[in-house]
């Protein structure tokens, strides 16, 4: 399934995600931007290349509280905080970013010892893929392409997105993805050429040079 929206009409999309869960988006800041929880749906905004730090911090916080406990007391009263997980969407991903999360999978639930808190937020995240434009050269200190990551590869997101001009095409890539995508009201079918420049980008993605 591909749909497109209108790139303006961005903010309209990021609305409608955050009444289903938490969603989580590149927003603008003084020094660059970075992945934050949104809480305008205006806040968001996919006019950047990359973010100064990687979005993998939707599955793996910098802090989190683990046990509280009391100072004084017997660390037998200590109590694990529980999880409280809710739906959440990661809009706006680069193929190198969602790469790593798969990376990350294999130590964090795929050796055996499984991180729960890793894999549950992983569980009840929808990931938003989004190709990098292929018209601007890749900075100097991107090599993902050497790693045989494409620019535009849509592998490992739940929903890829592609920007065709003014337009922002979204295909299905997983059945998470089309089930989320159907269930959006989004009422702009894409066309056949819309097709042909998605899997065109697609397949450039895989020979951009970095």
């Amino acid at each position: 399934m591909l749909k497109k929206t209108a790139i303006n009409k961005a903010t309209e999309l990021a609305a409608a995600l955050m009444e289903k869960g938490t969603l989580i988006a590149p927003v603008k800041e003084d020094a660059g931007f970075n992945f934050r929880e949104i809480s305008d749906a205006k806040q968001v905004d996919l006019n950047f290349h990359n973010t100064i730090i990687s979005p993998k911090s939707a599955f793996f916080p910098q802090t989190e509280d683990f046990v509280r406990y009391q100072t004084g007391k017997s660390i037998l009263e200590a109590t694990p905080v529980e999880l409280n997980i809710k739906p959440a969407f990661l809009f706006g991903v680069r193929p190198c970013d969602v790469k790593s999360f798969e990376i990350m999978d294999i130590h964090f639930s795929g050796t055996g010892l499984v991180d729960p808190y890793w894999q549950k937020r992983r569980e009840a995240t929808t990931v938003f893929g989004y190709a990098f434009d292929l018209d601007k050269p890749a900075e100097a200190e991107e090599f993902y392409q050497t790693l045989g990551i494409g620019a535009a590869d849509p592998e490992g997101s739940d929903i890829f997105m592609v920007k065709k001009d003014n337009d922002l095409l979204m295909k299905a890539i997983t059945p998470r993805g089309e089930k989320l995508l159907t269930g959006l009201n989004i009422p702009s079918e894409a066309s056949a050429d819309d097709e042909k420049y998605f899997d065109d980008t697609v397949a450039a993605g895989r020979n951009f040079k970095t």
